[in-house]
């Protein structure tokens, strides 16, 4: 795994995606930088809800700058941790600069959106926890 505590974020070339991006990205490069694990550096476990709150914008505004962010690369999903409320928080791995034509390649050759990954792993997850409402029936 490649470190990015000394690597430079690419935040030109995130900002063309909007500011929302940006803002989530600067956060989540900035609490990756401290993640020095070894085998799993480059990771945040920053939740959509603690973004929102954080950047006083929307949760949906945040899912959806999540999805460009990860449409594009600029992180991954890592896995998920179970956090003290029992529900599943999705931990983000920034994708080291130098490493972004590969993940961009990858992306390609998958033929699935990470974001659209990302909804069925959500979903996933609701249905498997017979402890948390289904609000969507």
């Amino acid at each position: 795994m490649v470190l990015i505590d000394k690597a430079t974020p690419p935040l030109s070339d995130v900002a063309k995606l909007g500011s929302n991006p940006l803002l989530i990205y600067t956060l989540l490069f900035e609490a990756a930088q401290h993640d020095v694990r070894g085998d799993c550096g480059g990771t945040s476990c920053w939740s959509i809800k603690g973004l929102a709150s954080e950047l006083k914008i929307t949760r949906k505004t945040v899912s959806r700058a999540i999805s460009i962010l990860l449409d594009c690369g600029y992180i991954q999903i890592a896995g998920e941790e179970r956090n003290k409320g029992g529900s599943n928080n999705t931990v983000w791995r920034v994708t080291h600069p130098g490493m972004l034509q590969s993940i961009r390649y990858a992306i390609a050759v998958m033929g699935q959106l990470p974001s659209d990954r990302l909804k069925v792993m959500r979903t996933k997850s609701k249905q498997a926890n017979p402890y948390m409402p289904d609000i969507y029936t």
